[in-house]
């Protein structure tokens, strides 16, 4: 692929590893970069192995069938391995990692968080510039968005969110400082 170093910083986990799975085929260091220490506490469970972890072999034998790989246990044990620190992170904040200093990383990846964590459009550039800010020269940004969206539902409970173009957020990356936008 075209990613490469050794690094990766997700930022937002939330409480799952869903996301990493593939990540760990390529990078022997990831930092999980979390708000909510409940969540940060569940990935730290699965990282240890506790029993009462969530499950996410069936997430990761799927995965690993996409990718044409049988030995997902091997690839288990190698995300367990490669999750080196899972930390505080608010992305609001001047230092979104606070006084954790981990950085810059190889990649920073980011999904479904900057529409939801500030109020508009201004709100997300500031937000997306301190991530890309956490990024080496020459690293890749991978940033998955909801587009045209304006909120969410979880239950009955509804939040609101930035709503988002691709041009608009493509915009944003390259006002960030990055040349090549995907």
């Amino acid at each position: 692929g075209k990613l490469s170093g050794k690094r990766l910083l997700d930022v937002g986990t939330g409480p799952a590893i869903h996301n990493l799975i593939s990540a760990a085929r390529y990078f022997p260091n990831i930092t999980c970069a979390e708000y909510c220490q409940e969540n940060r506490e569940e990935v730290e469970k699965w990282v240890r192995g506790e029993e009462d972890a969530f499950d996410w072999a069936p997430f990761i034998k799927y995965v690993c069938g996409l990718e044409g790989d049988r030995d997902w246990e091997a690839r288990q044990v190698a995300l367990r391995n490669a999750i080196q620190h899972v930390v505080f992170c608010d992305v609001r904040e001047e230092r979104p990692l606070g006084t954790f200093d981990g950085g810059p990383y190889d990649v920073v990846s980011s999904m479904f968080l900057l529409s939801t964590v500030g109020k508009d459009r201004a709100d997300f550039d500031e937000i997306l510039s301190k991530l890309c800010s956490l990024v080496k020269p020459g690293g890749t940004l991978i940033l998955v968005c909801d587009l045209e969206a304006t909120r969410y539902t979880d239950g009955r409970v509804s939040y609101p969110l930035i709503t988002l173009d691709a041009p608009y957020i493509r915009q944003a990356v390259r006002n960030s400082g990055f040349t090549d936008v995907e």
